[in-house]
C-alpha cells in the first residue's frame, strides 16, 4: 500500500493506538491538525462516533482488520471465521488432533469470530479444543512461561494455530 500510495504523490503518516482509544482520538486529532488528505484505520472500540464524524467532514476514510456496522465508511474485512475454520480443517486434513489455539483476550469481534472458527473446525471431527488466550501488552516472560505450561500440561500438542500479530 505504501508503494503505491507514494507513487501517487502521498506519504503515509502511521500511528499505533496499543488498542486504546483514547490514543486513537489523539491521533485523529493529531492527523487532522496536520491536514492529511485520508485515513485508513483499524479501529479500537469506541471509536465510532469519531470514524462517522470524519466522514461527515469529507474525509475519505477506510477501516481495515476490525468494523462495526454503524461506521459509514468504506471497509476492508476477511472472514476471520471461515479463515480460522479453512486454516484448521487443514490441519485436521493433515493428520493432528490435538490442535492448540493462541490468541489475544481482547473480546473484539473479529478475534472471537476467529475462535468461533476454530471451535466449528474442531467440532465438525468431534476433537477437543485447547484454547489459550493471552494478555495483550503483557510482559513478554510472563506470556512465554504462560505458553511453557500449555505445552508442559498438555503433552499431546500436535500443532499450534496461532492467531496473526501475537509477538510475545
Amino acid at each position: 500500500m505504501e508503494e503505491h500510495i507514494y507513487k501517487e504523490g502521498y506519504r503515509v503518516i502511521y500511528g499505533s493506538s496499543e488498542n486504546s482509544t483514547v490514543i486513537a482520538r489523539d491521533l485523529l486529532q493529531t492527523f487532522k491538525n496536520y491536514q492529511v488528505d485520508g485515513y485508513i484505520l483499524a479501529p479500537t472500540a469506541g471509536l465510532e462516533d469519531d470514524i462517522n464524524q470524519l466522514v461527515k467532514e469529507g474525509y475519505p476514510v477506510v477501516v481495515f482488520d476490525r468494523a462495526s456496522p454503524d461506521l459509514q465508511c468504506s471497509k476492508v474485512l476477511v472472514d476471520n471465521f471461515r479463515g480460522s475454520e479453512t486454516a484448521v480443517l487443514h490441519l485436521i486434513d493433515n493428520g493432528f488432533r490435538n490442535i492448540a489455539m493462541v490468541t489475544l483476550a481482547a473480546g473484539q469481534d473479529q478475534m472471537n469470530e476467529r475462535v468461533n472458527g476454530y471451535h466449528a473446525a474442531l467440532q465438525k471431527h468431534g476433537l477437543p479444543p485447547i484454547l489459550k488466550e493471552i494478555i495483550y501488552n503483557e510482559d513478554p516472560h510472563k506470556t512465554i512461561q504462560n505458553l511453557k505450561s500449555l505445552l508442559k500440561s498438555k503433552k499431546d500438542i500436535d500443532a499450534i494455530f496461532l492467531r496473526p500479530t501475537i509477538s510475545p
